[in-house]
């Protein structure tokens, strides 16, 4: 079971300042893979279209605020 779906995931990493490379299901769907890198700048991002707004981007922006408080 997930939390996250790809579109999801990837919004949350590219909100956090990372730019996302790839982004996969593995061992029949039961992980959601993503390789991702810190972004060089603002221009560095990959498009987050088609991710829901609501409860999505109130889950997404709260989980912007705990990786960055483990960041730093």
């Amino acid at each position: 079971c997930s939390y996250f779906s790809p579109s999801s995931l990837t919004y949350c990493f590219a909100q956090a300042g990372f730019t996302v490379l790839s982004i996969s299901e593995e061992y029949g769907g039961q992980f959601l893979c993503i390789e991702a890198r810190g972004r060089e700048s603002d221009s560095d991002e990959m498009a987050t279209e088609g991710v829901g707004g609501g409860e999505t981007a109130c889950a997404a922006g709260e989980f912007t605020v705990q990786c960055q408080k483990k960041m730093h």
